[in-house]
């Protein structure tokens, strides 16, 4: 394995451990936005009145989680700005139609749960709310993790990424 594609590696999913308690959403103009002490609520996803928007609510436990659509299958993501690349379990991702035995699985990544063994891939496409991106960079972990998480690799390409009135809004 490249040396580079080592660090990139644990660089990336030693971000993981930041899944459970996000505390700061990035503007994709670079600005940091540190996150409301925000009551605990149920999951609510609504496109925003702005047309092209989706308002996400936090769920009881603080996360940002949204339903989407990875290789075409439904997929509840919890939306991650501290995880650099989309990042899916084994299971997920044999569920999403990555085919698992074809990955090197020779990266390590230190999460919450140890050291786990870690493979780089892409989606074919990962659709939110009818807005759909194609070959997004992703991660598939041999570790447990909370759900799918959605990184930076689909987050930087959004238009926009804030947080208003405990609300995270994603603009495609």
């Amino acid at each position: 394995m490249k040396q580079g594609l080592k660090y990139k590696t644990l660089a990336a999913l030693g971000a993981l451990c930041l899944c459970a308690a996000p505390a700061v959403a990035l503007d994709l103009q670079g600005r940091n936005t540190f996150l409301n002490d925000t009551p605990s609520r149920t999951p609510q996803i609504a496109p925003a009145p702005d047309v092209g928007l989706v308002s996400v609510a936090p769920s009881a436990d603080g996360n940002f989680r949204i339903e989407g659509r990875a290789n075409g299958v439904k997929t509840l993501f919890i939306i991650d700005t501290g995880a650099n690349f989309v990042s899916f379990t084994y299971e997920d991702a044999r569920r999403v139609g990555i085919d698992v035995a074809k990955l090197d699985f020779s990266g390590r990544a230190e999460t919450p749960n140890g050291i786990v063994e870690a493979a780089f891939t892409s989606l074919e496409s990962l659709s939110l709310y009818g807005h759909r991106m194609k070959n997004v960079e992703a991660v598939v972990i041999k570790g447990d993790m909370p759900g799918a998480l959605l990184g930076m690799s689909y987050l930087s390409r959004l238009k926009e990424l804030r947080l208003q009135g405990g609300k995270l809004v994603l603009r495609p």
